[in-house]
């Protein structure tokens, strides 16, 4: 595959937490002018961005969303998964640690750190290297 531009890659992002959504509201198939009107951009440019990554629509159904799903995620995600550490366990800390732990198989992670030693992650990090 050509190298996607930086400003499409952001967009692949953005589809997939549209998608995400989509899917959590029991519907298959999403239309490009429903992904457009979500994100705030012309259907065109949805289209042009998912003909970039070789993806294509069903006629008359549109995008099958558990595929494209797929399709983003082996673009934009890291092969053997992505490892990160939150750095500072306040309040917004706590937030992004607990939302990503067990969310996303793809992101792990793996340390945390506060100029506090008294805070700290509530569960046990996979790689049981935190604080």
């Amino acid at each position: 595959m050509k190298t996607l531009p930086g400003k499409t890659v952001e967009r692949l992002s953005q589809y997939r937490r549209a998608l995400i959504a989509t899917l959590a509201a029991n519907r298959n198939y999403v239309f490009s002018h429903e992904l457009a009107a979500m994100l705030h951009i012309t259907a065109v440019q949805v289209r042009r961005d998912l003909m970039l990554i070789g993806y294509g629509s069903v006629m008359r159904k549109g995008y099958d969303v558990r595929e494209l799903i797929k399709t983003i995620g082996s673009i934009i995600d890291a092969p053997n998964g992505l490892n990160v550490a939150i750095i500072g366990m306040g309040n917004l800390g706590r937030a992004i640690t607990g939302y990503f732990m067990g969310r996303r198989t793809n992101m792990n992670v793996v340390a945390a750190f506060d100029v506090d030693p008294q805070k700290g992650l509530t569960r046990p990090c996979p790689l049981h290297q935190c604080l």
